[in-house]
């Protein structure tokens, strides 16, 4: 009898205890985040009091601050016990607002490991600049236009397009799946081989889709090289892990739709 109620108060007490952990986890986080954030409006990222908030990456950075952030994230996930990341948002001087991701780590105590955003956004820019200064555009100017704009767009952006753009990125979904592509092969926005699908990607201004061999659906709306933004349809509500070194953001936005960035 005393064995039995030792295991119930163990099992009562163990998710408390869990909780107090992850709690305790996220106040640290958000203590070196506003430590940083601080060296950063100091023009002090690369001062020796800063690099003691850093590891592995991090301890290369040669910059003094990261420009114009917003005060505070607007959202921590914690990984695991030992990983989180956050994430703010970055104003340009021209304008341009972009999502930006800050990895920490806990080799010892939680620390700086690196930061990720969407990289090589120079020439898209520069070509939504210019579209957007003439007076009169060709339908092929709108299209490459709106997708830019999907590209370059932040987190808030293309979790509301995606919500409001459900009926036909579910007519996507059963049109790619009754199509039998084959897994890894690339359909693009107006290519040829499968029409239907091609049409919808450019209709709906995204550039490609494939089958990945864990059976999830990416679909990339645009991006440069290994720098990619866009969708994962999964059937089972099994999206790829989030790490520094490929999938770096990966958020739910519907039952089975998750919003992704890569790197």
């Amino acid at each position: 009898m005393n064995k039995l109620l030792s295991l119930c108060l163990m099992l009562s007490i163990a998710p408390v205890i869990s909780l107090s952990i992850q709690d305790e986890s996220l106040r640290d986080v958000k203590t070196l985040l506003s430590q940083l954030m601080d060296f950063s409006k100091r023009n002090a990222l690369a001062s020796v009091e800063a690099k003691k908030l850093y590891t592995d990456e991090a301890l290369k950075w040669n910059f003094p601050t990261f420009g114009k952030l917003t005060e505070s994230p607007d959202k921590i996930v914690l990984l695991d016990k030992n990983n989180a990341i956050a994430r703010y948002q970055l104003s340009a001087e021209n304008g341009f607002i972009a999502d930006v991701y800050f990895y920490m780590s806990k080799p010892d105590s939680w620390r700086i490991k690196s930061v990720r955003r969407l990289a090589l956004t120079g020439l898209l820019e520069e070509t939504q600049a210019g579209l957007k200064g003439k007076k009169v555009l060709t339908q092929e100017e709108k299209n490459i236009l709106a997708n830019i704009e999907l590209t370059l767009g932040t987190d808030e952006l293309l979790r509301d397009w995606l919500i409001n753009n459900k009926t036909l990125m579910e007519q996507l979904i059963d049109v790619f799946t009754s199509s039998d592509v084959p897994k890894r092969q690339a359909i693009v926005a107006d290519g040829p081989g499968f029409p239907k699908i091609s049409a919808l990607l450019k209709q709906l201004h995204i550039n490609s889709m494939e089958l990945q061999p864990d059976g999830n659906i990416e679909i990339v709306i645009g991006g440069l090289v290994d720098n990619t933004v866009g969708y994962i349809y999964s059937p089972e509500n099994n999206p790829p892990k989030m790490d520094d070194d490929n999938y770096f953001w990966i958020e739910k936005v519907l039952d089975n739709w998750y919003l992704f960035r890569t790197t």
